[in-house]
């Protein structure tokens, strides 16, 4: 009998049969073995249903469950049917288009079990064509007031189940900013979180740029982000997520946005260096011209 947790993997899928295989197999390597697949075909028009129904043949040893939407509802309320069908002690997510290096859940659930924690997440690779590289280091605890200032968490956390449930899962009614959101009021309410230093999770960045974060999409994301977490947040954190929503949409910053915004994004205990490189410069001279 496997004694070691299951973790539930959910995949929303819509049209891109090819690189959902990719996708499905780099969790099926995994060198954590008890797991389960959750897909949901998000009213895919392509062969997606012949590469899972062919995976499920292949992989006969894999638990998979496979969910269907007959008209495209989006990743949100796909992400929502996968979490609703999940049976893990613990899950986490993968996009169609992103794979998992082999050791990610395990490295995952180590620190788990050495931190007695459930609130995991990891650094990240971009691969832009055939290459490869990761991102800079932002590793260390990740409190609920780190989060207020911009989504250090990423795209992907490993959690328990039942905290997604607790907390209601994605919200539907944003068109961005959805992990963000989710990843904020789990950790609001079960946190802190824990970024760990390897980099596990491989973030297809050439497909990313057709993403809705490169849309007008993303600042409805971000207002509605603002409004439905007003109460929690200060001004110190709203001045970061507006940069954060200009940078997002390739928009120009004001200098003036930036020099005001000065001391706040260099009092960040997680710093900004990973998105902001010029803040931190201009940072730097803020503080010195006002000393």
């Amino acid at each position: 009998m496997n004694k070691k947790p299951l973790v539930s993997v959910y995949i929303p899928t819509h049209n891109r049969a090819e690189l959902l295989s990719n996708a499905v197999k780099s969790v099926i390597n995994q060198t954590y073995k008890n797991i389960e697949i959750i897909i949901c075909n998000d009213g895919s028009g392509d062969n997606t249903d012949d590469v899972v129904n062919k995976l499920q043949k292949e992989y006969k040893d894999i638990p998979f469950v496979y969910l269907k939407n007959d008209s495209p509802m989006g990743a949100c309320f796909s992400r929502n049917r996968c979490i609703a069908a999940a049976s893990g002690y613990y899950l986490t997510g993968l996009d169609d288009d992103d794979y998992f290096l082999p050791n990610r859940i395990e490295s995952l659930i180590k620190v788990c079990n050495e931190r007695k924690i459930d609130l995991v997440c990891s650094n990240l690779i971009f691969k832009d064509g055939n290459k490869l590289k990761r991102g800079k280091n932002n590793s260390g605890v990740i409190t609920s007031i780190d989060m207020g200032y911009e989504n250090l968490v990423g795209n992907q956390l490993l959690t328990r189940l039942s905290y997604f449930e607790d907390v209601g899962g994605f919200d539907t009614n944003f068109p961005a900013w959805q992990d963000y959101d989710l990843w904020y009021r789990i950790i609001m309410k079960f946190g802190p979180c824990i970024k760990t230093n390897e980099a596990t999770y491989v973030m297809d960045v050439e497909n990313d740029r057709k993403r809705i974060s490169t849309s007008s999409k993303a600042h409805i994301g971000y207002r509605s982000f603002i409004e439905k977490h007003s109460e929690t947040l200060n001004e110190e954190m709203k001045s970061s997520l507006f940069i954060r929503d200009l940078i997002n949409r390739n928009k120009k910053i004001p200098l003036k946005t930036l020099l005001s915004s000065g001391r706040k994004v260099a009092s960040f205990k997680h710093n900004m260096r990973l998105c902001f490189p010029v803040v931190n410069s201009i940072a730097a001279f803020v503080r010195e011209i006002k000393k």
